[in-house]
C-alpha cells in the first residue's frame, strides 16, 4: 500500500481538472502531484513518455482523466434528483441537456436559480469526492494523517441490553 504525503483537496482539484490536456501524475517518490499541459508545455510530450516508462515500477500513479460523458453523466443524475421535489424545473434542465453545448447551457439556466447553483456546485464536489475516495481504495493509496472514510466499531448487544 502507498502511503502518500499528500493532501486529498489536491488530489481531488487533481481529479476535477484533469483532462485529454491537462494530465495529473502522483510522484510516490517525492510525495508531489505532478502537473502536465499538453497545450502550454513544449515538452509536454517527451515528459509524459518518461513517465509512461516508469508508470509499472511504481514510482508515478496518473489520475485519471475525466472524459466530458462523466460530468455529463453527473449533471444527468443531478437533474434526475431534481425531479421528485419540482418535476417542472427538473423538465427545463433536462431540456438543455438534450441541446447542443449541454455543458454552456445547463450552467446558464443555473444563473437564473442561484440556491440551485449552490446545490449544483455541492452535489458535483461530493460526486467527485466519492470518485477519489473510490480511486485511492482501489489502487491502495493511503494518504497520511488524513482518514476519508471513517472507522465504525460495531458492538453485539443482547437483548436484555436494548432499551424498553
Amino acid at each position: 500500500m502507498n502511503k502518500l504525503k499528500i493532501e486529498f483537496e489536491e488530489i481531488a482539484e487533481a481529479f476535477a481538472e484533469s483532462d485529454v490536456e491537462h494530465h495529473y501524475i502522483i510522484d510516490t517518490q517525492e510525495n508531489k502531484l505532478i502537473y502536465i499541459n499538453e497545450v502550454a508545455e513544449d515538452d509536454a510530450k517527451e515528459r509524459l513518455e518518461e513517465i509512461d516508462s516508469s508508470i509499472n515500477k511504481g514510482r508515478y500513479i496518473p489520475i485519471p482523466t475525466r472524459i466530458p460523458q462523466e460530468d455529463f453523466l453527473v449533471m444527468e443524475t443531478f437533474v434526475y434528483g431534481l425531479q421528485e421535489e419540482n418535476w417542472e424545473l427538473a423538465e427545463k434542465f433536462h431540456t438543455v441537456l438534450e441541446l447542443s453545448h449541454p455543458f454552456s447551457n445547463f450552467k446558464t439556466l443555473l444563473v437564473a436559480y442561484p440556491e440551485l447553483k449552490e446545490r449544483w456546485y455541492k452535489y458535483k464536489e461530493k460526486t467527485i469526492r466519492n470518485k477519489v475516495i473510490d480511486w485511492l481504495v482501489e489502487n491502495s493509496i493511503e494518504l497520511e494523517n488524513q482518514e476519508l472514510i471513517p472507522k465504525i466499531e460495531i458492538n453485539e448487544v443482547g437483548i436484555e441490553q436494548l432499551p424498553e
